[in-house]
């Protein structure tokens, strides 16, 4: 996920909040704040991803995945 995706994400998620407040309907509200903590668990799990990516990227040089090709 980007950086633009997640500010977007965030974004969609405070306008939730805001709807979640407002919203009267007791079963709209409930709706509301399980959409809410959908979406921030979702982005919880893509930054731990991107956090486990980056620190791996910093670890050096992993494994070889090109292909073999033997010296003759």
């Amino acid at each position: 996920m980007t950086e633009r995706q997640s500010n977007e994400q965030e974004l969609q998620i405070a306008r939730y909040r805001i709807l979640e407040r407002e919203v009267t309907d007791p079963l709209a509200a409930h709706l509301l704040h399980d959409i809410v903590s959908d979406l921030e668990a979702n982005l919880r799990k893509i930054a731990k991803t991107a956090e486990a990516v980056t620190a791996a990227d910093d670890a050096g040089p992993g494994l070889d995945l090109r292909p073999f090709s033997p010296r003759l």
